[in-house]
């Protein structure tokens, strides 16, 4: 009989840009926070209470503010 795996894959896609996590760090920071690390460093702070309220960017504003070629 063959054992199941039990554990749990972690989430992979950030809840504001829907990009999939890039590294290590990012994987970390959606499992905290919900959001990839460029997202965090980008909204979190301009937002402040609003973003503990649960406000976040819009896909398109998002991703308009990154690096990506």
């Amino acid at each position: 009989m063959q054992k199941s795996l039990t554990h749990k894959m972690p989430k992979m896609v950030c809840e504001v840009c829907h990009f999939f996590a890039r590294d290590s760090d990012d994987i970390e920071k959606i499992q905290t926070d919900g959001c990839c690390t460029e997202c965090y460093n980008n909204f979190r702070f301009i937002y402040g209470k609003s973003w503990d309220e649960g406000k976040r960017p819009t896909i398109d504003e998002a991703r308009a503010k990154m690096y990506i070629y």
